[in-house]
């Protein structure tokens, strides 16, 4: 994961000036709401403290629900930010496509999101955080030794053996399941959809075969799992900001 905290600073900056003003003006507090997942929960907590520091109360939403329930929250006024992935504003919300020389450049993927969110949603992104994620395919090391798995296409070949385990977001994205299946031809013997935190007991109890995770979301030590090398699907790099309503004025700086 890479960090820059003079980002980090100045989003939380800009987050403070914005939310606070909204909730000067409607005398109530600030809903800041999370996804059910680590970074999620950490990043929405982060804000929920820097605006208390500033004397502002806060309501939280933690494990508020998957990208389409926070989204509508958001939409409807029940919440007012939330953090959220460039690559899922893309994808998962917006349904675009971009070029691969663009995907491939977190700046011009946030340049992408914010206008279109802007012109669609009358909703705001934040200038990035200053680290970012983006998906891989891991299984154990046992799992690869068996069954000779080092890409992707090695995946593919045996994955009617292999019951995987992904988000509910993932399955339905065209660049996650949908992706893979179109790309590879990746059929599992069974999909379970399940909770993050859940895949990595389930892989560590032998439930699950494979599964996909965020590069900087794993509590396993990499020394328990392998990643599978991809070749042909390209997944666009995505950063993490903060999205919010667009009534929230923006800051002088």
């Amino acid at each position: 994961m890479r960090k820059t905290p003079i980002v980090v600073a100045v989003s939380c900056a800009l987050l403070l000036s914005a939310a606070g003003a909204r909730a000067q003006g409607a005398g109530r507090p600030i809903v800041v709401a999370s996804k059910p997942f680590g970074e999620s929960y950490l990043l929405a907590e982060m804000f929920a403290q820097l605006l208390e520091s500033r004397g502002f109360n806060v309501e939280r939403r933690p494990g508020l629900g998957a990208t389409e329930i926070a989204f509508a929250a958001l939409r409807t006024g029940a919440i007012d930010v939330y953090p959220e992935y460039t690559g899922t504003g893309l994808v998962a919300i917006l349904h675009d496509t971009l070029p691969d020389a663009v995907a491939a450049d977190p700046r011009a993927v946030f340049a992408h999101v914010s206008q279109r969110f802007e012109d669609a949603y009358h909703t705001r992104w934040l200038p990035p955080l200053g680290f970012e994620n983006t998906y891989a395919i891991a299984v154990t090391k046992a799992t690869a030794r068996r069954f000779h798995l080092s890409t992707l296409s090695d995946l593919a070949r045996e994955s009617p053996h292999l019951t995987a385990g992904f988000t509910a977001d993932f399955i339905g994205r065209s660049d996650g399941l949908v992706g893979l299946s179109r790309v590879y031809g990746l059929r599992p013997r069974a999909v379970r959809p399940l909770a993050t935190a859940v895949k990595y007991q389930a892989l560590a109890s032998g439930a699950l075969m494979d599964f996909w995770r965020g590069t900087t979301s794993s509590p396993w030590s990499t020394t328990a799992t392998s990643f599978l090398r991809t070749k042909r699907q390209r997944w666009c790099r995505s950063s993490w900001s903060a999205i919010h309503h667009q009534q929230l004025p923006r800051s002088p700086s």
